[in-house]
């Protein structure tokens, strides 16, 4: 069953799970070249077991694309005011809500397709 009605908490969990793995990555890769640190960034820090399930299309999710663009700017080494449009471009990586939203839709595929 396919609903809105999921607790809020889950993305609480997403987040704290992400700061979590971002600030090991961080005492153990800082001073690594950025390119390498983005490379090993995407493969260590970017899994987001579960949020999925989390409520995508409520406000709290914004707070999960908030956390992702300030880890992206302390990998990177930006001033907090860098503007979140050019994150994409600096980085390599897509913006935080494309990136969800892509997982989430490829999820949703693989449930539908084993649906049937």
């Amino acid at each position: 069953i396919i609903t809105d009605d999921v607790n809020d908490s889950l993305v609480s969990n997403v987040i704290n799970d992400f700061n979590v793995k971002v600030n090991t990555f961080l005492a153990y890769y800082d001073n690594v070249r950025r390119d390498i640190k983005n490379t090993l960034f995407r493969q260590f820090c970017t899994s987001f077991y579960g949020y999925y399930t989390c409520a995508f299309f409520k406000d709290d999710i914004e707070r999960l694309y908030v956390s992702w663009r300030k880890v992206i700017r302390r990998v990177w080494h930006l001033p907090y005011r860098t503007h979140s449009r050019l994150l994409p471009h600096i980085s390599g990586l897509l913006a935080g809500d494309i990136m969800f939203a892509r997982r989430f839709l490829k999820h949703f595929k693989i449930l539908i397709t084993e649906q049937k």
